[in-house]
């Protein structure tokens, strides 16, 4: 073979195999970005215009938990409660979404006899195995949950009952909590109905005075749309970090659908868009 000949021949190879690393690239960066941010997840449970101009809340009926049983339990209990339910109150109001206020027996007794559809448990650390069998019912009727920071983690008389609650109905495993007093920064990820209409990797600010939670996704059925992890100030692979340090996810259980945010919603802060958001 001549010179040329070979200089031609190796000169495919180079350009075939740089063409191949540079593809691999393209893909472990399409990967990345794409479970770090969400570019890649389709929306598919609703279309969220209809959600922001209010015409999908038309067919919804709120039952909103008061959890006496918590108020009980924590210092300053009675306080915390009604601060917690009248912020979840604000945004039904300002939405014109029916709610109606429920107390720990109303959910033990069960909801099968009334018209609500969509369920919020606020902060409500402190459950009975009867409210707890009560949710799990109401999921499969094919409604929706929405649960916020260590809900059923304690007993109704305090007593601690593990994350079983939240791993059975959410799919997750807590890993850690946010322990730091100041305040930290939920990035939300985009290509999600939970967070339609808010810029890809928003950070939103959350107060840390109650200790958010973070978790690591379990199962398919559980979508991740957001996490505590910096990755412009703390240490760890990106990617490994998001996944184990998740803030909000949604997904199914059973016919119905569920929310899990890792913070009281009250604990939102910083400017009108982070509220927005």
């Amino acid at each position: 073979m001549a010179v040329g000949d070979r200089l031609r021949a190796n000169l495919f190879w180079v350009v075939f195999l740089g063409g191949l690393i540079f593809l691999a690239g393209l893909w472990v960066a399409y990967q990345i970005f794409g479970g770090m941010y969400g570019l890649l997840t389709p929306v598919k449970l609703f279309t969220p215009a209809a959600l922001v101009e209010g015409e999908g809340y038309a067919g919804v009926r709120v039952a909103l938990l008061r959890s006496g049983y918590t108020a009980s339990y924590l210092p300053n209990g009675v306080e915390w409660v009604n601060r917690t339910v009248s912020s979840w109150e604000v945004f039904f109001l300002n939405r014109g979404i029916r709610y109606q206020v429920i107390t720990d027996s109303d959910l033990e007794e069960g909801l099968e006899k009334t018209q609500f559809n969509v369920l919020v448990l606020p902060g409500a650390i402190c459950m009975s195995e009867a409210e707890i069998s009560s949710v799990k019912n109401f999921l499969a009727r094919g409604n929706g949950v929405v649960m916020t920071w260590a809900v059923g983690s304690r007993r109704e008389d305090g007593t601690w009952r593990g994350w079983d609650f939240l791993a059975s109905v959410a799919g997750i495993e807590i890993t850690d909590e946010v322990t730091s007093t100041e305040a930290q920064y939920l990035t939300l990820k985009g290509g999600s109905p939970i967070t339609a209409g808010i810029p890809i990797g928003f950070r939103m600010g959350v107060t840390t005075f109650d200790h958010p939670l973070k978790a690591a996704v379990l199962e398919d059925r559980t979508h991740q749309d957001g996490y505590w992890y910096n990755f412009v100030e703390d240490e760890g692979l990106a990617w490994e970090e998001s996944r184990n340090s998740s803030g909000l996810v949604h997904g199914n259980y059973l016919s119905g659908r569920f929310v899990w945010m890792s913070f009281p919603r009250a604990a939102v802060v910083g400017t009108i868009d982070h509220q927005r958001a």
